[in-house]
């Protein structure tokens, strides 16, 4: 009863208690889609909600002109970068064939527990995450573990963050402590991870250099950093136009 009184004392009008009944509301579930992506759905309460909010707008923002994201893209990606924790990520196992990850076939790449992942979701991951490479001949005997190490060392990425604030694109301010570490020159099929091949990129640019590394240019600041400028639209080429056919009338 003394408990009821003093509830009632600093909470006359009751807000406590709506608020309470919110938090009871809240939910959050993740269903799997048929094409092997993930849909979020669910309810918040007003404290959680502004939470998550402060926690990924910061890194939702638009980065320049060329960034044609839509909002709950830029806020997907944010939510990509925090997860990874700076690029630090979940250890997964993938058995995949030599001829999957060349793309000479389209077989589907296992899981430790036996999950399928499609052929080209495999060589995506294999491009571009934290994994190493483990190849078996026709007879499962693995043949190739890959190069001795794919991933920056501790050492080298304490290194990195001293040469480096933010991502290295042009235009993208995530900070360096929140990024992933990228090889300039991609280490697949020969990029090393060396020091000077090593900068940071953010969750969204890594993915994206991995999908157009053609289009990337990179720019040697002269003081033993780089720069990465991404060319989003790809030129068109320049079609000469045709004389138009004369003909003569009489």
């Amino acid at each position: 009863m003394g408990g009821q009184v003093i509830f009632e004392t600093i909470d006359p009008k009751g807000q406590l208690s709506r608020a309470a009944a919110k938090t009871e509301r809240q939910h959050l579930s993740i269903a799997d889609t048929s094409d092997g992506m993930g849909r979020l759905s669910g309810l918040l309460d007003p404290e959680l909600k502004m939470q998550l909010k402060t926690w990924l707008e910061p890194l939702a923002v638009k980065t320049d002109s060329t960034d044609t994201r839509s909002h709950a893209r830029r806020m997907a990606d944010a939510l990509s970068i925090r997860l990874s924790e700076g690029g630090r990520r979940t250890v997964m196992h993938v058995s995949v064939t030599e001829q999957t990850l060349t793309g000479e076939s389209d077989e589907p790449a296992y899981l430790e527990d036996g999950t399928s992942i499609p052929a080209q979701d495999a060589r995506r991951m294999a491009y571009t995450a934290d994994l190493r490479r483990v190849l078996r001949d026709a007879q499962g005997i693995v043949v190739d573990f890959g190069r001795a190490r794919r991933l920056a060392s501790t050492d080298q990425r304490e290194a990195i963050l001293a040469k480096y604030r933010t991502c290295r694109r042009e235009g993208c301010d995530v900070p360096a402590y929140l990024a992933e570490v990228d090889h300039i020159e991609p280490w697949y099929p020969g990029g090393r991870t060396d020091l000077a091949n090593l900068a940071p990129l953010c969750g969204a640019d890594n993915k994206w250099k991995s999908r157009h590394p053609d289009r990337v240019e990179v720019i040697d600041q002269g003081d033993g950093t780089v720069s990465m400028r991404f060319h989003r639209y790809a030129k068109l080429a320049y079609r000469r136009r045709q004389p138009t056919p004369w003909v003569a009338r009489r």
